[in-house]
């Protein structure tokens, strides 16, 4: 008991070593860079001037209203684009006619990127919450969608077959051999999704928004505020590096 105790005290122990040593090592040499007056404190301030930045939207009470516009975007628009993903993805993993003929329109859409298209959703949805939160979705569908397919696709044949010998419904089947055996590859799917809708929240409130992470990081550059623009990318960065160890987490266990 108290080997393994020690054991699991190591990895973690190794695990916050691996995981917070390089971004302290990173600020220091960034501070040190700044003593040295190596980079210009009008365009890129130091970490000290960030951290200021920080307290004092936070003391305002700004930092906490834009982080809970932007989440509240990201989990409507992550909810409907992955919840889309995941049916298309399994429409077209588990019928070879449908992906046949549905994989150029793919290829050919899914490579522009989200920011082309903001003029367009603006013009058809209108500059409220819709355009934003249907921009998260799109973001967020073809990661979901292309990673669900293919691993429906890499199912081992021979477990299909054995549940076909045992006289099993087509519904027993996807449910409880196909879908089981994709898992992998639909947390993958998810996991780059909720990235890509993080992504996708500060593009979209770059545009039109009067509160969010993007929009404070675009009204900051226009107030010529550097500080504040690098603690909007640092949130975003925590954020997802929080929702990605979840996803990592979940993956472990599924192994």
């Amino acid at each position: 008991m108290r080997k393994k105790i020690s054991i699991n005290t190591k990895k973690l122990a190794e695990t916050l070593l691996y995981s917070i040593v390089p971004p302290l090592l990173v600020i220091f040499l960034w501070q040190l860079c700044a003593n040295f007056n190596l980079l210009n404190s009008k365009i890129c301030p130091t970490p000290k001037n960030v951290i200021g930045a920080f307290f004092s939207l936070l003391k305002k009470g700004i930092i906490q209203k834009d982080i809970v516009a932007s989440f509240g975007r990201i989990i409507k628009g992550y909810i409907e684009g992955a919840s889309l993903g995941l049916l298309t993805g399994i429409l077209l993993g588990l019928n070879e006619k449908a992906d046949r003929a549905t994989k150029t329109l793919i290829g050919f859409f899914r490579p522009i990127p989200v920011m082309a298209l903001v003029p367009f959703f603006i013009l058809w949805l209108g500059i409220g919450e819709k355009s934003k939160v249907a921009l998260i979705a799109l973001g967020t569908f073809w990661s979901v969608m292309v990673n669900t397919t293919a691993g429906i696709k890499n199912v081992d044949k021979k477990l299909i077959e054995v549940a076909e010998l045992l006289d099993k419904s087509k519904l027993i089947i996807i449910t409880k051999v196909i879908l089981p055996a994709a898992k992998p590859f639909i947390i993958t799917g998810l996991r780059l999704g909720s990235s890509s809708a993080l992504a996708c929240v500060v593009v979209a409130e770059m545009f039109a928004a009067s509160r969010g992470i993007g929009f404070r990081m675009s009204f900051a550059r226009e107030m010529a505020q550097p500080d504040v623009m690098f603690v909007g990318v640092f949130v975003i960065s925590i954020c997802g590096a929080l929702i990605d160890y979840i996803f990592l987490a979940i993956q472990s266990k599924q192994q």
